[in-house]
């Protein structure tokens, strides 16, 4: 992960899933002024928003709670959830 999700997770999960469309067009607009082509700007921000939305659900499923990341119990479980991911 790199530090622009990390900030597209934080405006999901304390702005709301409404700003998915803004998350596409930023990924989109900064993909496009490069030399990257269209299509593969396209499929970047597909995923990147995706990647986004994804974290963002299954930080609220297995927290269980809207913000559990400003208490000391929800980052607990969070930390835990690690356990179960693969390694890279």
């Amino acid at each position: 992960m790199w530090p622009p999700t990390g900030v597209a997770i934080a405006a999901i999960l304390f702005l709301g899933m409404s700003y998915l469309p803004a998350i596409f067009a930023g990924v989109l607009l900064a993909n496009g002024m490069t030399s990257v082509p269209f299509l593969a700007a396209i499929g970047i921000a597909c995923g990147n928003t995706a990647e986004a939305a994804l974290a963002v659900y299954l930080l609220r499923k297995y927290t269980a709670r809207e913000h559990a990341i400003d208490e000391r119990l929800g980052s607990g479980r969070l930390s835990g959830l690690r356990r179960h991911l693969p390694r890279w």
